[in-house]
């Protein structure tokens, strides 16, 4: 699977966890019931969509825009210092003194 920090899409993630025994066994319960299940591509895509701008430790989920070829959407993971999102700078500046 490419890198954490290029954009991918759902089906090449379900493909990785299909073929990678590492990656299913650090899935979450809900997720490990899905890829017994057959649904996983489905779970995956609501997972994403429920934690999209979620920060979760040094990680976040982000959209990355739209696969030109298949026009599913695509996603990243940001790790470390990410830049803050819109509401994250917008609160920032409020609580931060006016100088005019």
């Amino acid at each position: 699977m490419a890198g954490l920090r290029q954009p991918f899409i759902i089906q090449t993630l379900a493909t990785s966890i299909a073929t990678d025994e590492r990656l299913r066994e650090v899935l979450p319960d809900t997720l490990q019931s899905a890829v017994q299940g057959g649904r996983v591509r489905q779970a995956l895509g609501y997972a994403f969509r429920k934690h999209v701008e979620r920060r979760f430790g040094q990680i976040r989920i982000t959209r990355a825009g739209v696969d030109v070829q298949s026009k599913q959407r695509l996603w990243q993971i940001e790790s470390g210092e990410a830049t803050a999102t819109a509401a994250e700078v917008q609160e920032q500046e409020d609580d931060e003194p006016r100088l005019w």
